[in-house]
């Protein structure tokens, strides 16, 4: 029986092998030729990657416009409400010392500023900077002209009395 097996398995017809498509060159040497599937696919596969990239520079083109836009913002002074925790509430404007501190230490993220239609939000951007005074006023730049050395002492301050005041001129 394994002879007849055998001899069937040798004599059985196998599955044709695909043929290979050739083209002739110009110097009459042959070179397998694609089937058009498989060319068609790889230009498809290929105007893909080309949208992709150019999806991918557009979507880094929107975000560093993003950070420039929020960056302008927060250089300027930032109108705000403040409302304390006794119940006070002052109206004004604040500029930060280092606008990053705001996302590093106010719990926001540039994100947190746009709309779902990518619009920009100032009065986001008001409320969160106002949150942040209230919590952490040392960050901000001081308000109002600063006059150095106010309400120190001179070190070197002549004290004359009552009688120099009275006596001659040396």
């Amino acid at each position: 029986m394994t002879d007849n097996t055998t001899q069937n398995a040798e004599n059985a017809p196998h599955a044709p092998e695909e043929p290979q498509l050739e083209q002739e060159t110009a110097e009459g040497q042959s070179e397998p030729q694609e089937p058009r599937g498989n060319r068609e696919a790889a230009k498809y596969r290929k105007q893909l990657r080309d949208v992709e990239a150019e999806r991918d520079a557009l979507h880094e083109q929107v975000a560093s416009a993003r950070t420039a836009l929020v960056d302008t913002a927060l250089a300027g002074d930032i109108p705000i409400t403040v409302e304390y925790k006794n119940g006070a509430t002052a109206t004004g404007s604040a500029r930060l010392k280092n606008p990053e501190d705001l996302f590093n230490l106010g719990g926001i993220s540039r994100d947190d500023l746009f709309d779902a239609a990518g619009n920009f939000q100032p009065a986001k951007l008001s409320e969160a900077v106002g949150q942040l005074k209230r919590d952490r006023p040392e960050l901000f730049k001081p308000f109002g002209p600063i006059i150095p050395n106010e309400g120190k002492t001179p070190g070197n301050v002549r004290t004359d009395g009552w009688q120099s005041a009275f006596s001659p001129k040396r």
